[in-house]
């Protein structure tokens, strides 16, 4: 589930398309590589943001 709030977001900005849902749950960095297609390597473990600041 896409936080709406970060969504939001991330489409004014431009970035909404690069934006995905998946039905399976994905719990780890292995996981999720195997569900986009990438490796390990690429997968972001943390984003942060600045709120009201």
């Amino acid at each position: 589930m896409l936080n709406t709030r970060v969504k939001e977001f991330l489409e004014e900005k431009g970035f909404g398309d690069r934006l995905t849902e998946h039905a399976e749950s994905i719990d780890t960095v292995e996981h999720a590589a195997q569900q986009i297609g990438c490796t390990e390597s690429e997968i972001a473990k943390t984003l942060s943001f600045i709120v009201q600041g």
